[in-house]
């Protein structure tokens, strides 16, 4: 998946999923990375994680949760 991101020397993410018949959620998770800068830049870009599903998402409508 793909999402908003910062400076991978400051942030760090992960993802977590609720899945159903019908949906899957998906849910990104930011923070700050343990003796990380106090000051960081604010730049922001794409960033990608590969999220793993219980089953394929097929026709599930996709969400961000």
């Amino acid at each position: 998946m793909f999402f908003p991101a910062g400076t991978e020397t400051c942030y760090g993410y992960r993802a977590e999923t609720t899945e159903t018949a019908t949906t899957v959620k998906v849910r990104v998770y930011e923070g700050n990375i343990p003796g990380s800068p106090n000051e960081c830049i604010l730049i922001g870009f794409t960033a990608s994680m590969k999220v793993t599903l219980q089953s394929p998402l097929g026709a599930r409508l996709l969400q961000n949760w």
